[in-house]
């Protein structure tokens, strides 16, 4: 990538909101790729129902605060620390902002939260959507696309949606499946997921990450 590359991964300024089976990927890959700035935020901790996915998930560590295990693999890593909060990502917009992200990783399913926060940055930082990673189990069905040309994703679609409300309508780059959710896991009402979607999501947020980074800043 280059000597001049390598410098702005170094210094770029990353906030990933959510750490769950896409987030936790994407901060392994931007750790391992050598981003030292990040603000990583989460309300949640681990449950016995994540490690079947979640790369930070561990049976030692259930019941810990997502936003610490997460900081403890990141020095285990790098050595790197980070901002951490351990609220909703609605509620530090303003510490967001005052971090001066060049990139804000949306990987939450609430659509209200991911709606704020693209509407918040969407002029102030290269923003990059996880959709539904949900009831799908084939990797290479996950691509990425313009907000706007998305497809096979409920998500995706509601949160067209809100953003036309408030006149966005392209300009996103959103991470999601073209594979149909499958009917037959909702058995229980619940929504499975193969280790392996979560991380080739992940993997490619990581990717246009890096493409941001070395063609933009």
């Amino acid at each position: 990538m280059g000597e001049e590359c390598v410098n702005r991964i170094r210094n770029s300024k990353v906030v990933i909101c959510g750490l769950g089976g896409v987030g936790g990927f994407v901060l392994e890959a931007l750790a391992r790729l050598g981003v030292e700035n990040f603000f990583l935020i989460d309300d949640d901790k681990f449950e016995l129902s994540n490690l079947n996915r979640q790369v930070l998930a561990e049976f030692g560590k259930i019941g810990n605060l997502k936003v610490d295990v997460a900081l403890e693999r990141l020095k285990s890593i790098s050595g790197s620390s980070a901002i951490v909060s351990q609220k909703k990502a609605q509620e530090v917009i303003f510490e967001i902002e005052n971090f001066k992200p060049d990139i804000v990783i949306d990987a939450i399913d609430d659509l209200d939260a991911k709606a704020l926060l693209i509407k918040q940055f969407y002029n102030k930082a290269y923003v990059v959507v996880s959709a539904g990673a949900g009831n799908r189990i084939d990797p290479t069905l996950v691509t990425y696309a313009d907000l706007s040309k998305t497809s096979n994703c409920s998500l995706a679609r509601a949160l067209r949606k809100r953003l036309k409300s408030f006149g966005i309508v392209s300009g996103v780059d959103v991470v999601f499946s073209k594979e149909v959710p499958k009917k037959e896991f909702n058995n229980t009402q619940s929504i499975g997921s193969a280790v392996f979607v979560p991380m080739a999501f992940g993997s490619i947020i990581s990717y246009l990450c890096c493409k941001y980074i070395c063609n933009k800043l």
